[in-house]
């Protein structure tokens, strides 16, 4: 679990986000849905990096 303060995080559309398909990232903590922005995952630190690591490597996509 994180520390992170959601309610004071500032977010910023990724600049890979495509019409339907937006997401939105709090610096180095959480990542986001723009369409749903309730539903927030929170990440902290290595795990953060991680899961960016894994995005690069394509590795969540839908076949």
């Amino acid at each position: 679990m994180t520390d992170f303060d959601l309610p004071a995080a500032r977010w910023r559309k990724s600049s890979r986000s495509q019409a339907q398909q937006c997401v939105e990232l709090a610096f180095g903590e959480a990542v986001r849905d723009s369409k749903n922005p309730d539903r927030v995952l929170a990440l902290g630190g290595s795990a953060y990096r991680s899961f960016l690591a894994d995005v690069r490597l394509d590795r969540f996509r839908t076949r």
